[in-house]
């Protein structure tokens, strides 16, 4: 009686499909997470140099209307 029911769950393989698609998509989830942090870091600096460069130019236009105002 439980040789039959013990050799079915042996034999039976639709746990192993699911195990099989959890890690697959844990594996999928965690390369998207390491790219999105490889990625931030490039995204990030040139944010930032695009910043500091219309922040240059702000001050350079504001110095030559100063300029321009006063003459000279």
């Amino acid at each position: 009686m439980w040789s039959g029911k013990y050799k079915a769950f042996l034999n039976d393989e639709n746990g192993a499909v699911t195990v099989d698609f959890v890690v697959l998509t844990s594996a999928i989830v965690g390369i998207a997470m390491a790219l999105v942090l490889v990625i931030y870091g490039g995204v990030n600096s040139g944010t930032a140099n695009i910043n500091t460069g219309i922040s240059d130019s702000l001050s350079d236009s504001a110095n030559l209307a100063a300029t321009i105002a006063s003459g000279q």
